[in-house]
């Protein structure tokens, strides 16, 4: 498909609204409409307003939503947005959308999707495992959010906001039980205090067997979960136009979910110098089921996430003035046998532990008026402390094994600092109550510095510290400044259609390269973005259609490589992606109703020459591939989700049949399309059927979750020289489960 026809799609999809569309003076606000599809609102653009009235590429969802799809983290939400992966390998998130994002597991890099809780963009590794319960809603903006989100957005941003407290007692709470020993409670309770105060709580508990089935008495499965989630929030209005809410988290993973799995059916041969080969001739062939392991080391996650946020709201009449402030932590630790074999060859031991402070005043008009604006001063800062030990043994066959007696011990600690500053303005202006002009600039400024000490590879038992005269430290200080900022246009045919174009220019900091000082940095990351879009309902709003078109030209990506031992972030000259979104709701009865969503992104890389990690020692090492035309990395070509639902009146109350199917094209895990680096087109569909007792209060659920049962990598990467032996690495989605589950509310 060439961009010529998806502005031909577009075109039609905007000519329909036209032709459907009566004079603009019969609008009436939303809350007036009776029947047909419910408008969700959003607060895409830090004011509320409708999802069909807000002129961006929007993907929003609220709890019943999520419910019925069956997404209870963040990561499920991939299957409905279009163009939108997320990647999980050594416990860091990894976010790409519309082919922009971060394929690094340093903290030196950035994600080109900006994730926020609550309003609160979120930086830290393990921050974006947030578990999605008892939320308000989830939004997954689309394109460059330059202006209003600021920094490293240049693919997006993704907004999880909580359930705030309310007047009137509720309670509510589901158990599950499923495949795999899967168990899972939650809860959410809110409590009204007094007249304008009032206290919301919710709380997780999961756990699960591993899908990683290990054949290793020394070891353990891998891919299981253990994980408990708790928020509290409290909420205070003394007068109508005064409110201060408080909100505290709290998330731990502590299992085995991040390990990967050796692609391929037999062991590596090669590594340093070819020593490998004598050693790995000698086991048996690796198991053709990638599900299935045999390794030795005893492997661990652990994932901490927690803080508090608080906003302070004064409405003064012609605008509201807001501060929030916030405080998080966070700590990551992963234990992995990266040989994945019985022999004792490659342990891995890495973990962060990283805090952030984040301050942000706004200022926003209240409605009314010819002008709206929204002002604000930010500002961010993020201290890391990181440490990777790799653990190299048995080279020579002697060495009985990681973290007890090794070869060789590779030891390297950083610590990073990151500050960011903004501040930034977006004005619309109304030329009528159909015409609307938007204009919005930010000015970023940001500056890393880190602090590195490598121990050289040595020979002994952990702890093996060498004479600092051995020792190899450095320090990176770097900045980087960009103006941000978008200018659009949008205009409502009708009170059910609207039309709208943007521009908006994007920015991601800088990389550093804690662990190489020979790349100590890399160039910040830019997009230019065009957009064009429709957001309409036919048919006395019995059908949604929102469609958008855009082409984004990058400059400067950075890739993540790994040249021998760490990993490393370099910039590519560019690259582009143009395409085409489109999410639908069809409700033709009150009972049955049909959802979905079509992406199509032609994306590639700009041409450039660089070495290729398939040959990461001898005389290969210095190999120049010239890349050009490959795709973006995680980013597939076609993406495509749909979901039925039909309700009837059964068994004394109501029965539910939900499906969902969604399909997306092949994609690339690196920038060299080697073919043991990528992931075929799939499938995947999950099946659901409820009963709802007369009350509402009482809810029963039977399901199957990915029918297809295919063995789908959701993650990869290629260590290079002695950390891989050149083999790629794999972490695997669940395969298919089952399980039923109980909610109540009261």
């Amino acid at each position: 498909m060439t961009f010529t026809r998806i502005g031909m799609v577009c075109s039609f999809a905007l000519g329909l609204a036209t032709l459907s569309a009566p004079a603009f003076a019969q609008e009436v606000a939303v809350d007036d409409q009776e029947g047909g599809i419910t408008d969700i609102v959003v607060t895409a653009e830090k004011r509320s307003s409708t999802l069909q009235r807000t002129p961006i590429a929007i993907a929003a969802y609220d709890q019943s939503a999520l419910d019925s799809k069956g997404v209870v983290d963040v990561t499920s939400i991939q299957s409905q947005v279009p163009s939108l992966k997320f990647t999980v390998p050594q416990g860091v998130v990894q976010i790409t959308l519309r082919g922009a994002g971060n394929d690094s597991v340093t903290t030196g890099a950035d994600n080109g999707v900006g994730f926020h809780y609550d309003g609160v963009y979120i930086g830290n590794p393990a921050g974006g495992l947030a578990d999605i319960w008892d939320v308000e809603r989830v939004e997954v903006l689309r394109g460059p959010q330059g202006t209003l989100y600021g920094r490293n957005t240049t693919g997006g941003a993704i907004n999880i906001i909580p359930a705030k407290p309310t007047a009137d007692f509720e309670s509510k709470g589901d158990f599950t039980y499923g495949s795999y020993n899967f168990l899972r409670a939650r809860a959410a309770l809110n409590l009204p205090i007094s007249d304008g105060v009032a206290a919301r709580f919710a709380v997780t508990r999961s756990s699960r067997d591993g899908f990683l089935k290990n054949t290793n008495p020394a070891g353990k499965d891998g891919a299981d979960l253990d994980l408990w989630t708790a928020r509290g929030i409290l909420a205070i209005e003394p007068s109508d136009n005064l409110k201060f809410t408080l909100v505290g988290t709290y998330s731990e993973n502590d299992d085995n979910s991040s390990s990967p799995v050796r692609v391929g059916a037999n062991y590596p041969r090669g590594g340093p110098a070819n020593l490998l080969t004598t050693i790995y001739s000698t086991v048996p062939a690796k198991s053709t089921d990638p599900r299935v392991t045999n390794r030795n080391l005893n492997e661990s996650t652990l994932l901490r996430f927690y803080g508090t946020a608080g906003t302070l709201e004064w409405d003064f009449g012609p605008a509201t003035i807001r501060s929030t402030t916030s405080y998080y932590k966070s700590r990551r630790r992963t234990i992995s046998d990266w040989d994945d074999s019985p022999l004792n060859y490659i342990a891995l031991d890495t973990g962060d532990a990283g805090r952030q402070f984040t301050q942000e005043v706004t200022l926003i008009s209240n409605p009314g008026g010819k002008l709206d604006y929204i002002l604000g001063v930010y500002h961010y800062d993020f201290n890391n402390a990181n440490r990777v030990i790799v653990d190299i043994g048995e080279i020579d066959g002697a060495r009985p094994g990681p973290f007890v007696g090794t070869d060789i011990f590779l030891d390297v600690d950083d610590t990073l600092n990151l500050r960011s500053h903004a501040v930034y303005g977006q004005l619309t202006y109304h030329f009528s109550d159909a015409l609307r002009l938007t204009g919005g600039l930010r000015y970023n400024w940001d500056k890393k510095s880190s602090s590195t000490l490598i121990h050289p590879p040595v020979v002994g038992a952990p702890p093996v510290v060498p004479p600092p005269s051995f020792q190899l430290a450095f320090d990176i200080d770097a900045e980087w400044e960009e103006p941000t900022g978008k200018i659009a246009i949008d205009y409502d045919i009708s009170r059910n259609n609207m039309i709208y174009a943007s521009y908006s220019h994007g920015y991601k900091a800088g990389a550093i390269n804690p662990q190489d000082p020979a790349t100590p940095t890399t160039n910040k990351e830019l997009v230019d973005s065009w957009e064009i879009g429709s957001k309409n309902y036919f048919f006395d709003r019995t059908v949604q259609f929102n469609v958008s078109a855009f082409y984004a030209k990058y400059k400067d990506v950075q890739i993540n490589i790994f040249p021998v031992t760490s990993a490393i972030l370099v910039n590519v000259p560019g690259g582009s992606a143009k395409g085409i979104e489109v999410d639908f709701v069809l409700e033709p009865t009150a009972n049955f109703r049909i959802d979905g969503s079509l992406g199509f992104i032609d994306s590639k890389y700009d041409a450039f020459a660089t070495g290729n990690p398939r040959f990461p020692t001898g005389p290969n090492s210095l190999r120049q591939d010239q890349i050009g035309g490959d795709p973006l990395i995680n980013t597939p070509k076609y993406t495509f989700a749909v979901g039925a639902q039909y309700e009837v009146d059964a068994f004394g109350g109501e029965v539910a049949f939900r499906g969902d199917f969604s399909y997306r094209s092949h994609i690339n895990f690196d920038i060299f399309g080697n073919t043991d680096m990528q992931q075929e087109g799939v499938t995947k569909t999950d099946l659901r059927v409820s009963w709802t007792s007369p009350s509402q209060r009482f809810t029963f659920q039977a399901f199957v979750l990915n029918l297809e049962n295919e063995d789908v990598k959701s993650a990869m990467l290629r260590p290079g020289g002695i950390l891989g032996a050149d083999v790629p690495l794999a972490w695997y989605a669940p395969p298919r489960t089952w399980g039923g589950s109980v909610s109540f509310k009261f």
